[in-house]
């Protein structure tokens, strides 16, 4: 069991050193692209683009967005690490939170000719016939 400890504190440190190579290497390149892309937009100010130079900015403008994506997938990912780490997974907070938004969601009634209802089979089928009606004029059928 101490081995199995020992090899996995060693991969963490190796994990943690390729991940910082790599998100560096990833700032680097982000503000390589936008040097480029700024570079490029200078130069379509003062005269046209060649199409070749057009779909190379097309191509760094995904590229970006590529790097802005796994970006945020890790720091989402980093965020919910901490979390998970703090066991904070079932807080108090978070429940509350639940409940509250349940509660502020929930229909309590609607009006029916003009009479306030929050009989629940009442309210559920004044729904259904609201947003039936809503669709078929939407979609022209009627």
């Amino acid at each position: 069991m101490e081995r199995v400890k020992i090899k996995l504190k060693g991969l963490k440190s190796a994990l943690k050193k390729w991940r910082k190579l790599g998100h560096n290497n990833d700032i680097k390149r982000k503000k390589k692209i936008v040097a480029e892309i700024e570079q490029l937009d200078k130069k379509d100010d003062e005269e046209l683009l060649r199409e070749d130079i057009r779909v190379r900015r097309i191509a760094l403008l995904g590229e970006l967005k590529a790097l802005s994506e796994r970006e945020i997938t890790m720091m989402n990912q980093k965020s919910r690490f901490e979390w998970l780490e703090k066991r904070d997974t079932n807080s108090k907070f978070f429940h509350a939170r639940m409940r509250w938004r349940l509660l502020r969601n929930e229909i309590k009634g609607v009006f029916i000719n003009g009479e306030w209802q929050e009989e629940p089979h009442m309210v559920k089928v004044e729904i259904q016939k609201y947003f039936a009606n809503k669709f078929l004029v939407q979609s022209g059928l009627t």
